[in-house]
């Protein structure tokens, strides 16, 4: 009858230590729960060998009892230095992304924003348990950058209180707070480039504004409007304000840039006096000209800006080499960028569908003077217009051999002060879904707006999603590969080494 109780308690004893293992793999967030059959378990073997206590001392005392008491401390050991080094990787772990278009790390402009976070910083998760373990693998992300991140996940069936306190309406939101400024951002679309924002918006006293000179493309959804461009923006946590010239008194102060995209009609002298003032009180122009095939009638912006310094010429670049297909060498792919680490970090490609040139028109700031897209070799600045329409459509000796600049800044004291485009219709809606020209031109506001922090964009129209793995899932790989299989090969390396140690 005894030995029938030891062998049930030896049993109980054995599904304990089975039991405490699951739960450590499974639900490390609960230690009470986890280390509950674990002492269970060891009480139940000093029970055992008390049991069993003048077997156990002669064990002990023999030579096999020795070497089996040294391999049982030593792989202890082992376990405990196993279990203090993946401490060590969840507190800060290295994520290596061998993927050559690494879409399951941060970007290297999500890095830059958060290694400029020194505060404390909260993520609360307002998630159901479906989408939680990708926020958190998402989440993880940003906290293997910098311990000053924490993450507080919530039931918004069972955290009423908090959804209201933080106006929680949709699921799943991401809150990110800054305790020490009494700030919140709430992040409804769980991407990178929101997230990345957030942590921006957080940080800075208010978000930049940008103004635009009204015009109905920013009305119009078809093709030739520019809606997606906007809404791009507002997702990048910019303010932006439509300013109709000739009703507005000024353009206000507070505008960090002003701009004017793809003018069909000159501006008049009352409008033209308002920019003028802008600009002379300090402010950021950027303007974009596209050329006018029946003749150009923005003369007066078009002077003014010249009497600036740049020159946007009413003519077309044409690049017979690196153009996009279809369009005979009038849509140049962009092959230098600028040297101010604006855009050198785009891998795709940008173009400029029928685009000016761009160059500088007063010598003494040539110093000032910065290309922002540069054409090949093989291209040049078409003056006959007309010829575009033509089939013999070349290079002659009143056009301008390349290469063109298609976009150039003047700067004052490190800082843009005038920004030209020889085209803006490279972001309307028809070329949405070329993700190079918006996050170009993206990178050109944040750098005008004083933002240094920049952050790419991700367009809607790309599916490609990270690989996520959940806890679960990774706790068992680690826990099988690095611990559980080296002991099981070790325990059976040792046993066929007493087997033939006896025979």
């Amino acid at each position: 009858m005894k030995k029938y109780n030891f062998q049930i308690l030896g049993l109980i004893v054995g599904l304990s230590y089975l039991v405490g293992v699951f739960l450590v793999v499974t639900m490390p967030e609960n230690p009470v729960l986890c280390l509950t059959p674990l002492i269970l378990a060891i009480l139940g073997t000093l029970g055992l060998c008390l049991m069993k206590r003048k077997q156990v001392t002669a064990l002990m005392q023999s030579k096999y009892g020795k070497t089996l008491a040294s391999n049982v401390i030593g792989f202890f050991l082992l376990f405990i230095v196993l279990a203090l080094v993946n401490y060590i990787a969840v507190k800060r772990s290295f994520v290596w992304d061998i993927g050559a278009r690494k879409l399951n790390s941060l970007t290297d402009q999500s890095r830059n924003v958060i290694s400029n976070v020194s505060e404390k910083i909260e993520f609360k998760i307002f998630s159901s348990k479906e989408h939680r373990d990708s926020i958190r693998a998402l989440l993880e992300f940003y906290k293997n950058e910098s311990t000053s991140f924490s993450i507080d996940y919530i039931d918004p069936e069972v955290r009423s209180d908090l959804v209201s306190k933080y106006q929680i309406v949709k699921s799943p939101t991401i809150v990110i707070e800054a305790p020490l400024k009494d700030k919140k951002v709430l992040v409804t679309e769980i991407r990178e480039l929101n997230i990345t924002n957030g942590l921006i918006s957080i940080q800075r006293e208010r978000d930049p504004i940008l103004c635009f000179s009204y015009m109905k493309g920013f009305e119009d959804t078809t093709d030739v409007g520019y809606t997606g461009f906007l809404h791009v923006l507002k997702e990048s946590s910019f303010k932006l304000n439509i300013i109709n010239l000739l009703a507005a008194n000024e353009i206000p102060r507070q505008c960090n840039v002003f701009s004017i995209l793809s003018p069909m009609s000159d501006l008049m002298d009352s409008e033209l006096e308002k920019v003028r003032k802008y600009y002379d009180n300090g402010g950021v122009l950027l303007v974009g000209f596209s050329p006018m095939l029946n003749g150009d009638k923005i003369i007066k912006l078009r002077s003014y800006i010249e009497d600036l310094g740049l020159s946007i010429a009413n003519d077309i670049v044409i690049d017979s080499k690196f153009n996009l297909n279809g369009s005979r060498g009038s849509a140049p792919i962009i092959r230098k960028f600028d040297d101010l680490n604006i855009n050198t970090d785009i891998t795709g490609q940008v173009f400029f569908p029928i685009s000016s040139s761009v160059t500088l028109k007063d010598l003494k700031q040539e110093k000032n003077y910065f290309p922002l897209a540069t054409s090949s070799n093989d291209s040049w600045a078409e003056k006959s217009i007309l010829e575009l329409v033509s089939e013999n459509l070349k290079y002659d000796e009143k056009d301008v051999l390349g290469p063109i600049d298609m976009a150039a800044a003047l700067v004052e004291n490190e800082k843009p002060r005038l920004i030209g485009l020889g085209n803006s219709t490279l972001v309307a809606n028809k070329f949405y879904q070329f993700q190079s020209n918006y996050r170009y031109i993206l990178n050109l506001f944040y750098w005008a707006s004083g933002e240094d922090q920049l952050t790419s964009v991700q367009a809607a129209a790309l599916p490609e999603k990270p690989v996520f793995i959940s806890d679960l899932q990774k706790q068992v790989i680690l826990y099988f590969s690095v611990v559980i299989l080296p002991l099981l090969m070790l325990g059976l390396a040792f046993i066929q080494y007493r087997r033939r140690s006896l025979s």
